[in-house]
């Protein structure tokens, strides 16, 4: 068994896609995964499992359309793989305020040049910086007024993407490090 955290994109946002996570958590278990745990209202389910990646998010994905009839965009990331994100974070030093900080999955890879693209935007008093299938956010003055918010990336990489507060990266770390088999 190993060890996985799946991160579901826009649901219970602004009363769309609602999906209550302790229904979400039974039907997890109905898929066979074991020591299914979320954390907080957003889609975020830790559990283990013998399957690949690309196999639980294709039965994930399906199992909520099934279950509540929309499509949601799906994310699924080993154990060690979350626990290298939190270890890679270029943001770091007594002046990043990590209520400020965030990280963005994308569903794969971008492309070089798409990357290469997009580091050329400036937006003033925002900083990201694209790792891999991983964009590490500062942004001082809240998420909530960035415009390096999931729809921005999407458009710019042709990529899904998610985004989670480091708190919430680093709860779902110790989640995952507490189901570890």
């Amino acid at each position: 068994m190993i060890s996985y955290l799946s991160l579901l994109r826009g649901i219970n946002v602004g009363g769309q896609k609602k999906i209550k996570m302790a229904e979400l958590r039974t039907v997890y278990e109905g898929l066979g995964f074991r020591q299914v745990q979320s954390y907080i209202q957003s889609g975020n389910l830790v559990f283990t499992s013998q399957h690949s990646i690309a196999e639980l998010e294709d039965q994930i994905r399906k199992a909520i359309f099934n279950h509540w009839g929309f499509e949601v965009s799906v994310m699924v990331r080993q154990s060690e793989q979350w626990l290298n994100y939190q270890a890679a974070n270029p943001f770091t030093g007594a002046d990043v305020d990590t209520k400020r900080l965030f990280l963005t999955l994308l569903s794969e890879t971008p492309k070089p040049e798409l990357v290469e693209k997009l580091n050329t935007f400036e937006f003033p008093n925002e900083y990201f910086q694209v790792i891999g299938d991983a964009i590490y956010l500062h942004c001082p003055n809240g998420y909530g007024r960035t415009k390096l918010d999931n729809n921005f990336f999407e458009r710019q990489l042709g990529l899904s993407a998610t985004t989670r507060n480091w708190r919430t990266v680093g709860k779902l770390a110790e989640l995952l490090t507490a189901t570890t088999p």
